[in-house]
């Protein structure tokens, strides 16, 4: 009895710590930019470009690791974003150079995305020999 209500405890704090939306780890930087990258492979990916902006800008704003530890910590994605937009329009409304040259968080996210279009990579097209030793099979 006692073996079987301990795995029942044991399952159900693995449940709970395994469950949910995925937040920063604010401990330090170095657990801040590993949730930021982990965040960004579960995310779709017309939200990703968004959600790794938001972070910057807002790192951009506190300068002080503590300060911006502070303001992440504990936030989903969907909250990083709209700090992020929240801080894009002060900064924009003090004047910083960086963001002014854009009209809104939109325009900004558009123009950022056309340029790592326009600096990525060309990719080649598969030659035959690649085509041949696919290694996706058909059914």
């Amino acid at each position: 009895m006692k073996k079987s209500f301990f795995f029942i405890i044991l399952f159900s704090l693995f449940s709970t710590g395994c469950g949910g939306e995925q937040e920063i780890n604010g401990m330090n930087v170095r657990t801040a930019n590993r949730s930021l990258i982990m965040m960004k492979r579960t995310l779709p990916s017309d939200k990703r470009l968004e959600f790794e902006i938001a972070f910057w800008t807002l790192k951009d704003a506190f300068p002080k690791n503590s300060e911006f530890l502070d303001m992440v910590d504990g936030q989903n994605a969907d909250q990083v974003i709209e700090l992020g937009k929240q801080y894009f329009i002060e900064r924009k409304a003090s004047g910083a150079e960086a963001y002014t040259k854009y009209t809104s968080w939109d325009d900004m996210l558009v123009k950022v995305r056309q340029e790592r279009e326009a600096t990525a990579l060309p990719r080649e097209p598969l030659s035959d020999v690649d085509k041949q030793n696919n290694v996706l099979y058909k059914l």
